[in-house]
């Protein structure tokens, strides 16, 4: 018997296709529009990523051909351009460096 906390996991991710078409929704919009997702499927998505992010290994053997991108910024939009501009996952793969193509830490 499935507890009521995997239950919800289960609704979530069968939600997930929906999360992310409301997620590219905005793809060809100007700057500025707004995905508009509720608190609990913002909080479910942290939390299943900061699990996923916390249980990789400090060195990461990446398979070619692979994408390196660089620090975004937090800028949704500029995500959204480079996915445009490189492919969309699972089709391709990437590897963002972050604040070590900035700062070189």
């Amino acid at each position: 018997m499935k507890s009521a906390s995997s239950n919800e996991d289960s609704n979530k991710e069968i939600e997930i296709d929906s999360i992310i078409e409301k997620l590219l929704s905005v793809q060809n919009k100007s700057p500025g529009v707004l995905v508009h997702l509720d608190i609990a499927t913002i909080h479910w998505m942290i939390e299943k990523n900061l699990k996923i992010i916390m249980s990789q290994p400090m060195l990461l053997q990446v398979q070619a051909p692979c994408v390196v991108g660089t620090d975004i910024h937090g800028q949704y939009y500029d995500l959204l351009r480079f996915l445009n501009d490189a492919g969309t996952p699972p089709d391709t793969s990437y590897l963002f460096l972050g604040d070590y193509v900035d700062r070189g830490k």
